[in-house]
């Protein structure tokens, strides 16, 4: 049996395994889909987790029970109960508990410096962890897409479509970025839009993928587009100031 470690990096849309030798080589990668598990639930994440991990043993013709150690850097996990569960999907997958590390995926890389540290991401989702020279762990923001997640793609998608609803309302006017969102979505008009985003708004990854047109609208010199880049700007720098 072939023994090895191995990295996961699951985020909210997508998820990542690399896989090295017992020696420290490496095998190799593995791409896949993701999740937060603080939305997506038990289920969901526990399927999400078993594709993307089983997958990736298969593809170099691995066992879960070779496995020597395995760091779990997850999306959501927010609290000691959902690092619990999380770890124990992977033992219900065939890995022997004393192996398994779970870490929120933005946590996991204060474990990189040795000095007091400061952490940001901005992905589907946003959070901010920092570490001072005592070592305590201090964090702001990532408290689900509702809440919080300042400055994500989430945040930015879904000021894209407030942007493009007031385009078509008649109260600003952006018709590259509101053309984009149409095109996205389907939706031709006010009614339509707004059908569309609360079908869609416990999506973070369908929310977020409209992200991209706020740029589209800057590079235009559309005002609405620029905006929309400022305020997620501005409260990024926020999670970093808090």
């Amino acid at each position: 049996m072939i023994r090895y470690v191995a990295g996961l990096d699951v985020g909210g849309t997508s998820g990542r395994v690399k896989i090295a030798g017992e020696n420290g080589s490496e095998i190799g990668e593995y791409y896949g889909l993701g999740c937060s598990i603080n939305t997506a639930g038990a289920t969901r994440s526990e399927a999400v987790y078993r594709e993307l991990v089983l997958s990736a043993l298969k593809e170099y013709g691995l066992e879960p029970e070779g496995c020597l150690g395995i760091c779990v850097a997850a999306s959501g996990v927010d609290s000691p109960e959902l690092e619990q569960l999380c770890r124990e999907i992977f033992c219900g997958m065939g890995f022997d508990e004393s192996v398994v590390i779970v870490q929120n995926d933005c946590e996991i890389f204060l474990n990189l410096p040795g000095n007091p540290s400061l952490v940001l991401i901005a992905g589907t989702g946003s959070i901010c962890y920092g570490r001072n020279g005592a070592g305590e762990i201090s964090r702001s923001g990532g408290w689900n897409h509702i809440v919080s997640d300042e400055g994500s793609a989430f945040g930015i998608g879904l000021d894209v479509l407030r942007h493009a609803g007031n385009h078509l309302d008649g109260r600003e006017s952006c018709p590259v970025l509101c053309r984009g969102v149409q095109d996205k979505s389907g939706a031709d008009n006010l009614y339509d839009l707004d059908r569309y985003v609360n079908d869609n708004l416990m999506d973070k990854g369908t929310i977020g993928s409209f992200a991209a047109l706020a740029e589209q609208s800057s590079h235009v010199g559309e005002a609405a587009g620029t905006a929309i880049l400022e305020r997620a700007a501005g409260n990024l720098f926020l999670l970093v100031r808090d």
